[in-house]
């Protein structure tokens, strides 16, 4: 910023702006924050809440079972002809829904689409844009870049809740900016939503399955929180 005389920041995600503001070294008085609502129409856009198991630390292996089954539920019997994401948040939790559909708990196993490295994940997004085939793309950094429009992605699924990890950046990035745990937490929800509503009349299905999403999604924005529904999957 110290190299321009105006400058102007624009983001569907900015958040909450006077902590945008702070991040980026402005003082008050420095930078005016404008907001526009969205011109989005997301009627069909609902966001079910399923709760269907807590997957914090102390009941992550109680639940995670519970959670993936009901993850595989909603590609089975909800969208079983229609492409979608699953977010799973860390590698960990993708490889265990790996192993449940490969021990036979997909209907189509052959639709679900596992990376390991950016060159996987880069290739299998070109697939998911040519196939015809109801594919579902399946990572834990599936937040950003993506532009499933239309067909090309129809439901997310959030598997749990996308805290950072605790590493040593992730500690003194809080140290110094208090809010910034639960703001880049607040910020991946949004752009996950985003996937696959991609322009003012396209349409998608979000499912948030981590009961511990309660703690946090109702911080977001009206247009987020006015199509919150809590379902059942039994």
């Amino acid at each position: 910023l110290s190299k321009t005389n105006k400058c102007l920041l624009m983001s569907a995600t900015l958040g909450d702006i006077d902590e945008y503001a702070i991040m980026m070294g402005m003082e008050e008085g420095e930078y005016i924050g404008l907001r526009l609502p969205s011109t989005f129409d997301f009627s069909k856009s609902p966001i079910y809440f399923t709760k269907s198991g807590w997957l914090n630390y102390n009941n992550f292996e109680k639940t995670i079972d519970t959670v993936l089954f009901d993850a595989l539920k909603i590609c089975n019997n909800f969208h079983p002809n229609e492409k979608g994401i699953i977010h799973t948040s860390t590698f960990k939790i993708a490889d265990l829904l790996k192993q449940k559909i490969v021990g036979g708990l997909a209907v189509n196993p052959n639709r679900f689409l596992f990376y390991r490295t950016a060159e996987e994940k880069e290739y299998l997004v070109e697939m998911m844009k040519t196939s015809k085939e109801p594919l579902v793309l399946i990572g834990p950094s599936l937040y950003e870049g993506l532009d499933l429009k239309d067909d090309l992605g129809r439901f997310n699924i959030l598997i749990k809740v996308p805290y950072a990890a605790l590493t040593d950046y992730t500690k003194k990035k809080s140290e110094r900016f208090p809010f910034w745990y639960k703001r880049t937490t607040l910020e991946k929800i949004t752009q996950a939503i985003g996937r696959t509503n991609r322009h003012k009349n396209d349409y998608s299905t979000t499912y948030l399955l981590d009961s511990l999403f309660d703690k946090l999604i109702w911080e977001l924005p009206d247009s987020v929180t006015s199509r919150i529904l809590n379902k059942k999957l039994y």
